[in-house]
């Protein structure tokens, strides 16, 4: 009788941490809700859910093949290696489906420098960072697709 009880117990808990994965397996509303919410993107915090990530990071370049990429994921961060004067942003993007755009942050400020939605694949910015913090993060909701970015190097 009580090997019957323990058996049920053990059960019961196996199917609640198999649901509690289950539930867990995908992106959160938060993270969901982060391409339209700029307070959110400003965080100096990245949440983010990849349903598969391809990734090679170099000290300038950033390359990705990603399914399902939701949230906000920090690409750059001026802290880690400073660029003071005129960078230039550039690279391409094939965005097969869902959201995705790449944004500048500075500390009170978030600028949109390439969004899939305008249909172009290739992109360049060029501006001075000379003051502040300045982060490059990558911004989706269910963004499926391939990115290469030429991050700040050595400034002009």
């Amino acid at each position: 009788m009580k090997a019957r009880k323990y058996l049920k117990a053990l059960l019961f808990t196996a199917a609640f941490a198999l649901c509690a994965v289950l539930a867990g397996c995908g992106p959160s509303e938060f993270q969901l809700s982060m391409f339209d919410a700029e307070p959110q993107v400003l965080m100096a915090a990245d949440s983010y859910w990849y349903g598969d990530n391809n990734k090679t990071i170099t000290d300038d370049r950033y390359t990705a093949g990603f399914g399902k990429f939701t949230g906000a994921d920090t690409l750059w961060d001026s802290l880690d290696e400073p660029a003071d004067g005129t960078v230039t942003l550039s690279g391409c993007a094939d965005i097969r489906s869902g959201e995705f755009k790449l944004v500048l942050i500075s500390e009170s400020d978030v600028t949109v420098f390439y969004d899939a939605s305008a249909g172009e694949s290739d992109f360049s910015w060029t501006g001075d960072l000379s003051k502040g913090r300045w982060r490059v993060k990558m911004v989706g909701r269910e963004a499926e697709g391939t990115l290469d970015i030429q991050l700040p190097g050595q400034p002009s």
